[in-house]
């Protein structure tokens, strides 16, 4: 920083005598940084010029309303001694070395990002394109505030364009696209998760993105996953088979009339089942003549299911002790 530097020169002026010189250096580094680099910029342009006095240090302190820099006596140098501290100056604090200082820097203050620490998100299953999300960022600083870069993993999008300025006191959204929720691989009610990472500032933002859609799948009446077989012995058709068709998901959907050769169906026919929700169906045999059969029983579905558009229920049926089987 130029006022370590600075202070370094302060002692070399002091060894040397020039009283004027270790004032100076003093008002540089003395927590009047942005003052003292004018003021070394004017000062250098006039030794230059050859007006080399420097009366007393409060009289630089009136110049710059510093009235606590008093020094009680006059100092004076020669116009030589000037430009060797001013230049001396220039060069410690970024200068050209001659006495040109940069103009200070204005006080632009400092921007603040505030912003949440968690954002979530859904997709539906069988939606390519997700809706995104939004993200407010509010800048609560005194500068403008520039997103630079963000980026999100796990499938994640940032769909806003980027960089991104936000003034003091404003708030601007940065909007996050989820991952896709895919028929046949997600499940309704899972969570995906990812990170947000904002590259300058740095910030974390943890991401999720919860699955929508209706899981349908068969069960006994225990909810253990169920294959129907059903048989029957000495000739006597088998019994029919409970079925219940369980949604675990998060949505409603429509099943439809599931149907097969080689078996009929009562009870439920058809319809809705909410999210959470179980029908019961009974599977019997209808055969006539045969005396073993199976079959893949399809059921339509209708809205947003992660299953599939339909599901399936593989069927058996077996009777023995007789060669001609008739059930119905």
């Amino acid at each position: 920083m130029c006022a370590a530097q600075v202070a370094q020169r302060e002692l070399g002026l002091e060894a040397a005598g020039d009283i004027a010189g270790v004032v100076v250096a003093a008002v540089v580094g003395d927590h009047h940084f942005e003052v003292a680099l004018a003021l070394v910029a004017e000062r250098g342009q006039r030794a230059r010029e050859g007006r080399g006095t420097v009366a007393r240090r409060d009289d630089q302190a009136g110049e710059h309303g510093d009235a606590a820099i008093v020094y009680p006596f006059p100092m004076t140098r020669s116009r030589t001694l000037s430009l060797v501290l001013w230049s001396s100056l220039a060069g410690a604090c970024g200068g050209d070395g001659v006495g040109h200082l940069a103009d200070a820097p204005p006080s632009t203050g400092t921007p603040v990002a505030s912003l949440a620490t968690t954002l979530a998100t859904m997709a539906e299953c069988g939606v390519a394109v997700p809706d995104g999300v939004d993200l407010t960022v509010t800048n609560t600083g005194t500068a403008d505030l520039v997103i630079s870069a963000a980026t999100a993993d796990s499938g994640f999008t940032v769909t806003t364009t980027l960089p991104l300025t936000i003034a003091a006191g404003a708030h601007a959204s940065v909007t996050v696209q989820p991952p896709a929720s895919v028929i046949g691989t997600d499940i309704g009610g899972a969570t995906k998760t990812g990170t947000l990472t904002f590259a300058a500032p740095t910030h974390t933002v943890s991401l999720t993105a919860t699955v929508l859609g209706a899981n349908i799948a068969f069960t006994d009446a225990n909810g253990a996953p169920l294959t129907p077989m059903l048989t029957g012995t000495s000739g006597a058709c088998p019994a029919p088979l409970a079925v219940f068709i369980h949604n675990s998901g998060t949505e409603a959907v429509t099943v439809g009339a599931g149907s097969a050769s080689g078996f009929a169906f009562d009870g439920f026919s058809g319809g809705a089942v909410a999210a959470g929700g179980v029908v019961m169906q009974d599977i019997r045999t209808f055969t006539q003549g045969g005396c073993s059969g199976a079959a893949a029983i399809v059921y339509p579905l209708t809205g947003t299911a992660c299953t599939g558009p339909t599901v399936t229920l593989q069927a058996t049926f077996n009777i023995t002790g007789t060669s001609s089987c008739f059930c119905s």
